[in-house]
């Protein structure tokens, strides 16, 4: 019995020792089936956290890209009904700047005129000055002639009475003579 014992404890041992070990084996297996599918879902979950956050953004920017397209197309309507406008204004613009070119040549002439006029009435105030400078030194050169003949003057009426005096005297004296003269006769 003993072999028996020994022959079951062998076989039955050797069997349980291969099912255990096939059982730790397979447990190994599980085990590291698990670390690797736990290693995977987590990568998977930041994976699909990362979509999430890039889908949201991606959202966002589909909202920010419609709303600018939006106010886009309503800007471009705006300006599609401004151009005209603003066609308008630049035809009206060209035309006002001809209109001030030909004002401003007109100016231009007119100061141009004015300018020479100025020379001119300058020329001419400093001619007609020069000759109120001449007529004024001539005046001068003619009151000192003027009170030079007025003293030669003066000196010849006093020699004219001197002289009329002793002509008076003379005569007188011719007189007194031709009286006593006839007197004497």
């Amino acid at each position: 019995m003993e072999d028996i014992v020994i022959e079951l404890k062998s076989s039955v041992f050797d069997r349980l020792n291969r099912v255990m070990a096939d059982k730790t084996k397979l447990k190994d297996e599980v085990e590291s089936s698990n670390d690797v599918l736990t290693n995977r879902l987590r990568i998977s979950q930041e994976r699909l956290n990362s979509y999430k956050k890039f889908n949201y953004n991606t959202s966002n920017d589909t909202t920010k890209f419609e709303y600018l397209n939006e106010r886009i197309v309503r800007e471009n309507s705006h300006m599609e009904m401004e151009i005209p406008m603003v066609q308008k204004r630049v035809s009206d613009m060209k035309n006002e700047i001809f209109e001030k070119d030909r004002e401003s040549k007109q100016l231009k002439y007119q100061t141009y005129r004015y300018e020479s006029e100025v020379i001119y009435l300058q020329e001419e105030t400093r001619r007609v000055g020069k000759q109120v400078i001449d007529l004024q030194n001539e005046k001068k050169s003619m009151m000192t002639a003027i009170v030079m003949l007025k003293k030669q003057s003066d000196i010849l009426k006093e020699k004219v009475i001197r002289e009329h005096g002793k002509s008076k005297d003379f005569i007188a004296e011719v007189n007194t003579l031709l009286h006593r003269g006839k007197v004497l006769y």
